[in-house]
């Protein structure tokens, strides 16, 4: 058995639906059609005209109104939390106790950034980078994909290379999941194959 979509728009529906209630309306239409779509433009600009030169009531002029009470308050003497709070002869946990800071922390490895990190984070490295983009036309080069996330893959390592780091010829532009692949040992002799 079906019957017409209530909003007006005179579509046939199933009278029962999935859940076993009756139906009214079909699955996204309302009572008040373009009443939440806030692309019709007539919608728009009923709810401009209904706005414009109207104060907000908490402010005046571009500051909020000094002296009203919060919506909220916490009369005086209550506490938020007495559970989270200290009580009497409570001593916190780290009281006389070294600090686990810095070289007191027992994960603490000196201070030292790794050099690698140092060196990709530099302008240098930045330029580098935009550059083999424009170079590719900020496209994967092997599955030839835009507007994904885009990683430049030095062809020849890092690490191994440090005279090719920043030579445009030495990248190449690769989405995320091409460049996942490049971790597979097999994954030089794909690139000379293409």
């Amino acid at each position: 058995m079906e019957i017409t979509c209530s909003c007006g728009c005179g579509e046939r529906i199933p009278a029962i639906t999935k859940l076993g209630t009756p139906a009214r309306y079909k699955h996204g239409h309302n009572a008040k059609p373009g009443h939440y779509d806030f692309r019709n433009p007539e919608r728009v600009r009923k709810i401009r005209e209904a706005k414009t030169g109207k104060p907000r009531p908490d402010m005046v002029g571009n500051r909020f109104r000094q002296g009203i009470p919060p919506v909220n308050p916490i009369p005086k003497g209550m506490r938020i939390a007495p559970q989270t709070e200290f009580g009497k002869g409570h001593v916190p946990w780290n009281k006389g106790k070294p600090h686990l800071a810095r070289e007191n922390n027992p994960n603490w490895k000196g201070g030292v950034i790794p050099a690698s990190k140092v060196l990709r984070h530099t302008h240098r490295y930045r330029n580098w980078r935009n550059a083999v983009y424009q170079r590719d036309n900020w496209t994967c080069q092997f599955c030839d994909r835009r507007g994904v996330r885009l990683e430049p893959h030095h062809l020849k390592m890092f690490a191994h290379f440090p005279a090719l780091r920043y030579d445009v010829d030495n990248g190449i532009t690769l989405c995320y999941e091409c460049h996942q692949l490049t971790k597979s040992p097999d994954f030089n002799e794909e690139l000379k194959a293409s």
